[in-house]
């Protein structure tokens, strides 16, 4: 059975720890994108803080015990907008003076979408749609403006037809991807 949780959610009702999540999550995207290498994915020191900052808005998706999938959601300040959209951001590693840490989420704060991945052997077991479910509950009472960058072609779909992006250009750093942006 599937079930998805937010980081936070997770930390309260396991014996977990940030680490534990955060390396779990770092082994799935090795395993969803081949193609990382430390450079692009960031490593764990980088990640544990932002995620632990961000973890009511980090989802993952577990069968047991065992991490599958998540989604991730971080904010950023009118900097991190600002070099979205020039395809200058396109999340893995990066500079946190991008993200709106201030906890409170005004009408400059962009959302940013910063990866969906699901591993391979259960792509099609309906994880996509629980992690969508849980980020659109969220997202509901927001009015920001919403950005994510596909890497992938299935990136590129879902950026579209599940999230009603818009493409607005190539990224020119990171992963090679199409930046997207909502109306």
């Amino acid at each position: 059975m599937l079930n998805v949780y937010s980081i936070k959610e997770l930390l309260q009702q396991s014996n977990w720890t940030i680490e534990i999540v955060v390396a779990k999550l770092i082994e799935l995207d090795y395993i969803c994108f081949p193609e990382l290498c430390e450079e692009t994915e960031g490593t764990l020191e980088h990640w544990i803080p932002i995620v632990k900052h961000f973890s009511d808005i980090w989802w993952v998706l577990l069968e047991e015990d065992k991490v599958i999938g998540s989604l991730s959601v971080l904010l950023l300040n009118e900097k991190g907008i600002k070099l979205t959209e020039q395809g200058e951001f396109s999340g893995g590693s990066f500079d946190t003076n991008i993200l709106d840490l201030s906890n409170s989420i005004c009408s400059k704060t962009g959302i940013f979408i910063d990866e969906v991945a699901i591993h391979p052997l259960y792509r099609k077991k309906g994880g996509l749609q629980l992690l969508l479910s849980e980020y659109k509950k969220w997202l509901s009472s927001k009015n920001n403006v919403q950005y994510a960058v596909g890497v992938t072609l299935v990136g590129q779909y879902l950026c579209e037809k599940y999230l009603g992006l818009i493409s607005t250009k190539k990224a020119k750093v990171g992963l090679p991807g199409i930046v997207y942006k909502s109306l």
